[in-house]
């Protein structure tokens, strides 16, 4: 699967022979898909969507067969567009830091916490449930999360949820989704 995003996301300019050295972009976009899918943001969005569509649909403003049509849009579409979204807005370093963290055990522990509660405290605003037993978190590990917090990766991405739901990715967002809509308006 992450070979079907990385050709999405990455040109065929940016390849690069065995031998040769790496190239940062595609360094970049890897490490960018990687964290989308960690943090699974491309989940999160991918069931937004499908949220906004049953609701349409209800509205009566789209159609059985838009509706059948927009529900074909898979995981991959949000995971390379989201991963886009990381490489072109941040630097590699702040993408690498983040996805350290949030591969580490605190990171882990820290994203299952913060996902269990969000879906439990609203499960329509956060529709991403988390399975598994309560977990908490000792001092040493707040100490961690705190440093992740001051890191270059945490300024921006110390919630990857956060960062991918401000105003300005909200509206890049929606642009997906209404040129995921354009190319059903032909089922109408």
């Amino acid at each position: 699967m992450k070979s079907i995003v990385l050709i999405a996301l990455v040109t065929a300019s940016l390849s690069v022979a065995a031998d040769e050295p790496r190239d940062p972009t595609l360094e970049a976009a890897e490490a960018a898909i990687d964290l989308v899918q960690l943090t699974r943001v491309d989940e999160l969005a991918l069931n937004m969507f499908r949220d906004v569509n049953q609701e349409k649909f209800a509205e009566k403003k789209i159609t059985p067969v838009q509706l059948k049509c927009l529900g074909a849009v898979n995981l991959d579409t949000y995971t390379a567009f989201l991963a886009n979204m990381l490489v072109r807005d941040l630097r590699f370093e702040e993408i690498k830091s983040a996805l350290d963290f949030y591969s580490s055990p605190v990171g882990v522990k820290f994203q299952h916490m913060a996902y269990q509660y969000n879906w439990e405290q609203n499960p329509k605003e956060f529709p991403l449930k988390t399975e598994g037993p309560k977990l908490a978190m000792k001092y040493s590990e707040f100490s961690a999360l705190a440093s992740f917090r001051e890191s270059v990766g945490g300024l921006r991405l110390a919630s990857p949820v956060e960062y991918l739901t401000r105003p300005e990715a909200i509206a890049e967002i929606r642009g997906l989704y209404l040129q995921q809509l354009l190319k059903c308006e032909g089922s109408r």
